[in-house]
């Protein structure tokens, strides 16, 4: 969260529980600058929709995979490769996150965890936890 982001979101959060100071209007003492506070709101909601897409809760695909970066392995033919990492605090010198294609659909493979990305959100998380920067064109 950008310091920008921080600041207005605690405008608005004081501005909820009664607090107009962060709103006042320089020309009019005690009265609320609308713009200010519209301003704020737009920068959160537009901040929340780029980081959550709609396309958040759908299943993995091969075709949305290719789309951030998966590549055929060079290994299998039923692999695609997506990424690479290492996590040298823990002693992980690499890793890797690969989908295997079975009967029409994909499935994570590759790094054992408790929970296997199922969805683009999921995904989106882990790669973001693991510094991993997906391929994905900007939506307008």
């Amino acid at each position: 969260m950008s310091d920008e982001l921080r600041l207005a979101t605690e405008r608005l959060r004081r501005y909820q529980v009664g607090d107009n100071r962060p709103y006042e209007s320089k020309f009019e003492p005690h009265e609320i600058d609308l713009d200010k506070v519209c301003r704020d709101r737009h920068y959160l909601a537009d901040a929340y929709l780029s980081s959550h897409p709609a396309d958040s809760e759908t299943p993995i695909d091969e075709e949305w995979l290719r789309s951030v970066g998966g590549k055929d392995s060079e290994w299998h033919d039923d692999l695609i490769s997506f990424a690479t990492f290492s996590i040298p605090s823990v002693g992980m010198s690499a890793g890797a996150l690969d989908f295997r294609r079975r009967n029409g659909e994909v499935h994570f493979c590759g790094v054992v965890m408790n929970k296997l990305p199922q969805t683009r959100g999921d995904l989106r998380r882990l790669c973001a936890a693991l510094g991993i920067e997906l391929k994905e064109k900007a939506s307008a």
